[in-house]
């Protein structure tokens, strides 16, 4: 009997030290990263980013990086539909294997904000037109004659060369986690 109450103390011992150990990180975790947003904070968060997305601030960015914004680039946010899809992979043609397609999340706003938020490389002339999930951003050098796309990793800071031209990049088969290449 005596061994049974042992082990009971024991367990009962360790599943207050655990249930404690997450209420600490728990609270930890409100105080550093904040309360979870609620649907319609979200959902306004949402509305806020598809308002800036689908009006580019030309004048802004102009004015910012000293030269005009190339017409491939303003051909891109002219077509909304293209901006507001769903996340899809980039196939270049000559990708051996999925390993070597680009993972799209999203396309970012054309504006300010987004060039601020984005951590490239430095060059004053970068812009960041699409992200994946992790935050690592696909860009041009708008200072570039054919604006060539680039793809920047945060963690590390590699940059790799994707395509020598936005439209290039824009005109290669896509497709979506269904696997339909488009």
């Amino acid at each position: 009997m005596e061994t049974v109450l042992s082990i009971v103390a024991v367990v009962t011992g360790i599943c207050f030290v655990v249930w404690l150990a997450v209420a600490i990180l728990r609270f930890v975790d409100r105080l550093t990263v904040g309360k979870p947003l609620t649907s319609e904070e979200r959902e306004r968060q949402h509305r806020e980013f598809e308002a800036r997305l689908t009006c580019p601030q030309w004048d802004q960015l102009t004015s910012h990086f000293g030269c005009d914004i190339p017409q491939s680039l303003r051909k891109l946010y002219a077509d909304i539909d293209c901006l507001r899809r769903e996340p899809f992979y980039v196939i270049p043609p000559d990708a051996d294997d999925e390993s070597e397609h680009h993972f799209v999340a999203r396309f970012e706003p054309a504006d300010l904000a987004t060039v601020r938020l984005a951590c490239l490389p430095s060059g004053r002339t970068s812009f960041p037109f699409a992200s994946d999930d992790f935050g690592n951003y696909y860009y041009v050098d708008l200072a570039e004659q054919g604006l060539s796309v680039n793809y920047v990793d945060h963690d590390g800071g590699d940059v790799s060369r994707v395509a020598d031209q936005l439209d290039t990049f824009l005109s290669w088969k896509t497709y979506s986690d269904a696997r339909r290449p488009t």
